[in-house]
């Protein structure tokens, strides 16, 4: 089709629009606008060998959709239009949408000049975003349910990510070559970067790809084996349960192998939680309930069907398995480390994330899980923020808080661990992380762990093997406890030269260092009213403008009717 055939094509769709067949759901686009989108469109379809879809037009031009919409109904606006020049082709495509989130963000910055978009506008979905606007409240950090993308950094957090390396010696850095220190490394990457990531945090996470063009091979090698603890062995009676159940698949006779077993519940905890779980999920795939959970069921249908497993083995070690959507503690005192201003003046307490799971003892944290219903193959929006970004900050708040109830003594908080668990769906992704050298705060995941949904698929190679990782889990958790505790410590507590109920030592014989706490958001930034604010109701999009000087009370709506505007 030559250039002016499709302009006359384009033309002629107008026409038709313009008679009645097809109302545009916004004017505010020009005419040339329009037949421009035609022509793009149907050049798409000409070089589409696979089915067409939304999703697929925009990675094949990004920058069309962003650059050619006004403030409408974005969703709409081009669904219809896809929709409508697929129509008048004949050809049939795919309901595959484009994460219409960060398309409109990028629409935001691109039409106010890079402004900083208010975190609650990424509380959107495909097709329906709300967002509140309250210029009395704010909130440390996003809530699980409302960062479904990457977060724009403030220059507040550029600033805080600054001081933070600024205050740093170089002679407690990590060396990791000669001349070459991990933490200065990280912040010349972690400046470049425009979203949050885990290195604003001085959070590196071993499996995330990134760390390759920061370092060299022989470099992230050292990294990630120095002072890396190994996992706590199992006992060999636990091996040897375990390997009973090798090679059988029907319920039966997993059910009597397990019956048979008899362990003394305190002796023998492990081996006597070993078998009640056992037992428990038999029964479940016996009744095809863990099929039918896997096929229909929801995040909390798992957590009590499957994933409880993980509260239940930490009962020996008095740990309390906290699931009652209450912050933790040391997030909390992560968020409001700064309430006190210089001037004397309290700053309002803000609240810190909820996980999903707390591991608690005598008010000390050990562990958090975030959970998720749904599997997107490990690329789901919800499990990459949770694995990379919101998870590792709060087990680094955790690791912070005990690390100065042990006064930053560095020999004592080397040897912290703190864990991590990520369910999604019927699997299992766990990190440890640890403060190996330096200010650097070091993620490393273990092997992801499958529960089946029938008993088709090995009982001994996913059950079992989950099991003996939330064993070994446990194993980490005791001896941060016992670091903590002081179970181990070598230290004589009654030596002559220390007083210790008396005033603070005016010199520290013992060598201390403090980790910088993780990114905090932006809670010093007020919203003004004079910010644009792009809203969907329903199928509809709002722009908030600046209100009048005579009514300051009042906020100006542009609704999507041309020559309207509504105050509100």
């Amino acid at each position: 089709m030559t250039a002016r055939a499709e302009f006359i094509e384009g033309r002629s769709i107008l026409a038709t629009a313009m008679r009645g067949r097809i109302i545009e759901s916004i004017t505010g686009h020009s005419t040339m606008q329009l037949i421009f989108s035609v022509i793009v469109l149907n050049k798409y379809f000409d070089d589409e060998s696979a089915t067409p879809s939304l999703r697929r037009f925009y990675l094949s031009n990004p920058n069309y959709i962003i650059n050619n919409t006004n403030f409408s109904p974005v969703v709409e606006t081009w669904k219809g239009r896809f929709s409508r020049a697929a129509l008048d082709r004949g050809i049939k495509i795919s309901n595959e949408q484009p994460d219409w989130c960060h398309i409109v963000e990028k629409i935001l910055k691109l039409k106010f000049n890079d402004r900083t978009t208010s975190k609650n506008e990424k509380a959107c979905s495909n097709d329906r975003t709300t967002i509140s606007i309250d210029k009395n409240r704010s909130s440390s950090r996003p809530s699980s349910g409302t960062s479904n993308g990457s977060t724009f950094l403030t220059e507040f957090q550029k600033a805080s990510f600054e001081a933070k390396y600024e205050n740093m010696a170089q002679e407690k850095m990590w060396e990791v070559e000669e001349g070459v220190f991990v933490e200065k490394k990280m912040y010349e990457y972690g400046i470049t970067l425009p979203y949050e990531h885990g290195v604003h945090s001085f959070i590196l996470n071993v499996a995330d790809p990134c760390w390759e063009k920061v370092f060299t091979e022989s470099q992230l090698k050292k990294i990630k084996m120095h002072n890396l603890k190994p996992l706590p062995p199992l006992q060999q009676e636990l091996k040897d349960f375990f390997k009973s159940f090798k090679n059988l698949t029907d319920v039966d006779q997993i059910w009597e192998v397990a019956e048979k077993a008899h362990f003394h519940p305190v002796k023998q905890f492990d081996l006597d939680f070993s078998k009640r779980m056992i037992l428990d999920i038999v029964s479940s795939y016996r009744w095809g309930h863990v099929y039918r959970t896997a096929v229909s069921g929801g995040e909390r249908d798992l957590i009590m069907l499957i994933w409880r497993a993980i509260d239940m083995c930490f009962q020996n070690l008095q740990v309390d398995a906290l699931r009652s959507d209450q912050q933790t503690l040391a997030g909390s005192a992560g968020c409001n480390e700064n309430r006190l201003c210089d001037d004397g003046h309290i700053k309002p307490k803000v609240s810190a994330c909820k996980p999903d799971l707390i591991l608690k003892k005598e008010q000390m944290e050990y562990g958090a899980s975030e959970n998720g219903g749904a599997d997107e193959a490990g690329i789901g929006s919800k499990e990459l923020i949770e694995k990379y970004i919101k998870l590792p900050k709060k087990l680094k708040d955790m690791a912070l808080r005990l690390a100065a109830d042990l006064d930053n003594e560095e020999k004592k908080i080397r040897k912290l661990q703190i864990i991590g668990i990520l369910n999604t769906h019927l699997r299992m992704s766990s990190v440890v992380l640890d403060m190996p050298a330096g200010y650097v705060c070091r993620i490393t995941p273990l092997v992801e762990q499958k529960v089946g949904a029938t008993l088709e698929e090995s009982f001994y190679k996913n059950y079992l093997r989950f099991l003996e990782q939330i064993i070994r889990l446990k194993s980490i958790v005791k001896d941060s406890i016992d670091v903590v505790t002081g179970a181990n410590d070598d230290d004589d507590d009654d030596s002559d030269t220390e007083d210790l109920t008396g005033y603070l030592p005016l010199i520290n014989s013992k060598t201390k260092i403090i980790i910088p706490s993780a990114l905090n958001t932006d809670t010093t930034k007020k919203r003004k009213l004079d910010d644009f604010y792009l809203i969907q109701i329903s199928s509809i999009f709002l722009c908030i403008t600046k209100p009048t000087t005579a009514s300051k009370n009042t906020i100006t709506v542009k609704l999507p009717i041309a020559g309207k505007n509504k105050k509100t």
